[in-house]
């Protein structure tokens, strides 16, 4: 993102600049923060901040930046960061383009975090399904931050007191780069972290969700067998640690298919959890 680099340098380097912002701001009875820069080590936060910035303080920073840029306040450099930004910032398609990559980052923030930190396989797996579903949802359907400014922008040229220029074609290309962004992501997806979904237990924990089990009892009773196997060998020194014993979970299994099967065949998952989770049978192993 250029135009939020530009923001950065401009107030990052210039104490000048961000005094004259604040005082600004103070005038306009806003709230205003510092840019952050985009290129962190850890780009997404750093994104994430960023743009939790730009919005809130959109109209005095694009006021200070245009100040800059018409009187030639500064120098040639930060005249030209200034105009930069104005330029992209006050389009309808750059900010909508902004907005579309606030709903992305506010997703992969949370798929960023689970990757780094020492989770479960099975968790790591379900956060990147998570974020694809999401992902293919806004392939169809717009985030909340793209259809908040949307409906602030409204039909006209300005967006919070500022005017911005628009074209016919905005949102035809933007329905374009959309698709290309979020085909990109898809890809680097299924490159990057394919390895999950091979994983044996990743594999078998799809036997955990009851809206595949089997309807016939015979068939029931020794389904997931072979799944568990691999839970148990996976997990036996947390198991042991948490006062488990292996035979336990071939007992504690059949007895949650019994139940389930018995007592709760039209609750959904969540529900059928969250009564289990609560049953002292069956929360020594599960």
């Amino acid at each position: 993102m250029p135009a939020l680099r530009s923001l950065y340098q401009e107030y990052h380097y210039s104490a000048k600049a961000f005094r004259e912002l604040r005082e600004l701001a103070e005038s306009l009875d806003d709230h205003i923060s510092r840019p952050a820069n985009v290129f962190g080590a850890r780009w997404l936060p750093h994104l994430q901040t960023a743009l939790q910035v730009l919005f809130p303080g959109y109209r005095t920073l694009m006021m200070h930046c245009q100040n800059t840029k018409e009187m030639h306040v500064g120098s040639a450099g930060r005249q030209g960061q200034a105009t930069f930004a104005v330029k992209y910032l006050t389009s309808f398609r750059g900010l909508l383009f902004t907005s579309f990559m606030w709903d992305i980052a506010e997703e992969a923030v949370h798929l960023s975090k689970v990757l780094q930190a020492e989770f479960l396989t099975v968790t790591a797996a379900a956060a990147v399904r998570k974020f694809e579903m999401q992902c293919l949802n806004m392939k169809v359907s717009n985030g909340p931050r793209v259809n908040s400014f949307l409906k602030d922008a409204g039909a006209g040229n300005v967006f919070r007191e500022i005017a911005i220029t628009r074209e016919d074609s905005d949102v035809r290309q933007f329905e374009k780069t959309r698709m290309s962004v979020l085909d990109e992501i898809g890809h680097n997806m299924d490159e990057r972290l394919h390895y999950l979904f091979n994983d044996p237990v990743v594999k078998a924990s799809s036997v955990l969700d009851p809206d595949t089990w089997p309807e016939d009892p015979e068939e029931l009773a020794s389904y997931g067998v072979d799944q568990l196997r691999v839970f148990s060998n996976r997990y036996q020194g947390q198991l042991e640690k948490a006062g488990c014993r292996a035979e336990s979970v071939h007992s504690e299994w059949q007895g949650i298919k019994s139940l389930v099967g018995i007592n709760m065949k039209h609750k959904t998952t969540p529900d059928i959890y969250s009564v289990l989770n609560m049953t002292r049978n069956f929360t020594t192993c599960f």
